[in-house]
């Protein structure tokens, strides 16, 4: 049997791919380490081609769906291998798309009649300017920014309660705040805090 040095890169890359399949121990790894080049160029050309290229990195994005795929045992060859990054790229896309588009509802922007994954296509910039946002309601409020996390989640404001152990009418009034603090953001009051920090 050639030795990997031996061994053509697909060969190679095969054989790695049947070790993960196989639970060999570092696998793993050594697959990554070997796929990864191709992964961010695979990564940076759908951003580009999906219009959402600015607000999500390529090196993010192998991340992202690395952790989702970690535990994926059954690819048949490195083809398949590439071709399930590639489908989950699409999706975390998709998953951001959304975000994005519940971010602009929340705040109380022009709805944009775009499907979810072409969200980023037609305001970039504007998106990119609320991400910012909510990076920096992290520093002025960090309750709040845990609690809009959740809710830019998809979760319900009853759930986020029962998560994090609070009242409900607590998060009411964190939630109300922050849209009030991202939306300031957003029209250019220049404010980054108004000097009002909601009561426990």
């Amino acid at each position: 049997m050639p030795t990997p040095e031996e061994a053509s890169p697909r060969e190679h890359l095969n054989r790695l791919v049947a070790d993960v399949r196989n639970c060999v121990p570092g696998a793993m790894d050594q697959l990554l380490g070997a796929t990864h080049p191709r992964l961010l160029k695979m990564a940076e050309l759908q951003l580009r081609n999906e219009q959402y290229w600015g607000l999500l990195e390529p090196s993010a994005l192998v991340n992202e769906a690395f952790v989702r795929l970690r535990n994926g045992r059954e690819w048949v060859d490195i083809s398949h291998y590439y071709n399930t990054y590639a489908l989950t790229f699409h999706h975390i896309i998709v998953d951001h798309a959304r975000q994005a588009a519940r971010m602009r509802e929340l705040v109380g922007l022009e709805e944009t009649p775009d499907p979810p994954w072409k969200a980023g296509s037609r305001s970039a910039e504007e998106l990119m300017v609320l991400a910012s946002s909510l990076r920096r309601l992290a520093e002025v409020n960090p309750r709040g920014a845990e609690i809009m996390d959740r809710f830019l989640k998809g979760f319900t404001q009853d759930e986020i309660a029962a998560a994090l152990k609070i009242a409900l009418r607590t998060v009411k009034r964190e939630v109300q705040w922050c849209r009030e603090w991202l939306r300031n953001q957003m029209v250019g009051d220049g404010v980054a805090d108004n000097g009002h920090t909601p009561r426990t």
